[in-house]
């Protein structure tokens, strides 16, 4: 008897038995749960005021919702921002307590309580100045070449922040400048590296331009010396100069270079130079003359 009533409608009672379970899954799965999190706690301070110091730096917080919700959310998104109230004390520390409505981040249907909520904070007089920039150099560029002059643009920023971490700041560095590719001038905008974390800096970023050149190397030349003017001899009739320039550049000027005794006529003797031709101003600029034997020479007119 009993067999035949489990029996009967066996496919109804199977149904039942899964439509009783899903309801029960739905429930289960909506039923309220608890996760806790770690919220960075960021306060915005009265006009003229900043923030010296707070601890701790976070808050712990309970959230209660649905679990599916919970599950999904992304602590990355959440903080808590806390308006200060102009009556804080400078330079004292101070108890402020966070309230559950100033966590922001936390999504609709989720219940929020703080469970750490009292911070220490300390509020100071916020000071604003002018400073200049340092380009800082990082990598030095490929062997042979060196960095000869590097600004940045503007070489003026503003800072601000507590007057205490503002004392001993007379300069705002960038971040170290790659040059190590490089063998031309070139530009690029570095970030500047804030001295302190409670520090502000306006701009934040600079444009930093870099000189890069060959190194100088010297050489030697014995070079015949001619005077200036037609109809008169020198002695002696050549000097030792030792020059310095970029290796291409001393490249191009090789077999071109030419001594000149400065005759004036009158004296009985003459001041040498080089002559290094047809060169850019830019590209005499990057020769030196680090030697010239002698540098004077005799001077008479030339037999007839």
């Amino acid at each position: 008897m009993t067999g035949g009533f489990l029996r009967r409608n066996w496919g109804l009672k199977l149904f039942s038995l899964l439509l009783a379970y899903v309801a029960w899954a739905y429930v289960v799965s909506r039923s309220p749960s608890v996760r806790f999190v770690s919220v960075p706690v960021e306060f915005v301070p009265p006009e003229g005021m900043a923030i010296l110091d707070y601890n701790p730096r976070e808050v712990r917080v309970r959230l209660q919702g649905d679990a599916p919700v919970l599950n999904r959310l992304n602590e990355q998104g959440l903080y808590a921002r806390v308006q200060l109230e102009p009556s804080l004390k400078a330079g004292r520390p101070q108890k402020i307590a966070v309230q559950d409505r100033e966590v922001i981040g936390v999504p609709n249907g989720l219940l929020r309580e703080i469970v750490t909520p009292s911070l220490t904070v300390t509020v100071e007089k916020r000071v604003v100045r002018s400073v200049p920039v340092r380009v800082r150099l990082g990598d030095p560029p490929p062997t042979g070449f060196r960095v000869v002059k590097s600004w940045a643009e503007p070489d003026v920023v503003e800072i601000s922040g507590p007057e205490e971490s503002m004392r001993s700041v007379t300069e705002i560095q960038t971040e170290p400048v790659d040059a190590r590719n490089h063998r031309r001038p070139f530009t690029a905008l570095q970030s500047l590296t804030k001295p302190d974390a409670l520090v502000s800096l306006r701009p934040e970023a600079v444009r930093v331009n870099i000189l890069v050149e060959e190194v100088p190397g010297p050489v030697e030349m014995t070079l015949p010396v001619r005077p200036n003017l037609d109809g008169f001899d020198v002695d002696p009739a050549v000097v030792k100069a030792v020059i310095e320039a970029p290796p291409s550049l001393l490249q191009r000027i090789s077999g071109r270079v030419a001594a000149v005794a400065d005759v004036d006529g009158r004296s009985s003797t003459a001041g040498v130079r080089l002559d290094f031709g047809a060169l850019a101003l830019d590209e005499t600029a990057k020769i030196r003359v680090l030697a010239l034997d002698p540098a004077r020479v005799r001077v008479r007119r030339s037999a007839p």
